[in-house]
């Protein structure tokens, strides 16, 4: 039995499958995350496939088999941010720890965090503070999963609580110190490790 599913996702990764099909895992706002075989993806005349890498936004038609299988059945939209990702290596680096993080510690399907993400890249290619939007991505993931512990971030709750509350579209206006973000933003990732690592 097929099921068809209308669905925004994102590329995670991609692989290469013989001499002329790809592999790339998605994490869609229905779907979740899946692996989808693209037959004959290598080959310049099956363009978009031919450039689905990492940061791809993808609006589509994906084809279900038997709760198994997952296809892309058509493409209604595809934009493709990996260019403007790695123009600096810094942003890649932290673009790609939160894709990351998305591909190994999200387990269903969450309209609440595809949108974080979704944001995320967007808001942090668009206005180059990589660091602000990468610790608003922490301290939104962090509450969305439910894994924080309020002792342990006690010095830095009222800091917390006031980038949970901004929307990132204005997150780049709050008035947090560099140094205060890094030590914030490593202990976010540290209390990630403890209890989803």
């Amino acid at each position: 039995m097929e099921t068809f599913i209308k669905d925004e996702a994102f590329v995670l990764s991609r692989r290469f499958v013989g001499n002329s099909d790809v592999v790339i895992t998605i994490y869609g706002q229905k779907l979740g995350i899946e692996t989808v075989f693209i037959q004959n993806g290598q080959l310049i005349k099956n363009l978009p496939y031919v450039y689905f890498d990492r940061f791809t936004y993808i609006k589509a038609v994906f084809q279900k088999y038997r709760e198994k299988r997952v296809y892309i059945s058509e493409i209604d939209k595809v934009i493709t941010f990996g260019l403007k990702v790695s123009e600096s290596l810094e942003s890649l680096s932290i673009l790609t720890d939160i894709s990351n993080m998305i591909y190994n510690y999200v387990l269903y399907p969450d309209k609440a965090i595809f949108n974080l993400y979704k944001k995320t890249l967007y808001y942090s290619i668009k206005t180059g503070q990589i660091h602000r939007y990468y610790l608003s991505f922490l301290v939104k993931f962090i509450y969305l999963l439910g894994v924080y512990d309020r002792k342990e971030l006690d010095r830095y709750w009222d800091i917390f609580v006031s980038i949970l509350k901004t929307p990132l579209r204005e997150i780049k206006i709050l008035n947090i110190d560099r140094s205060v973000e890094e030590k914030l933003s490593a202990k976010l990732i540290e209390s990630i490790n403890r209890w989803l690592g």
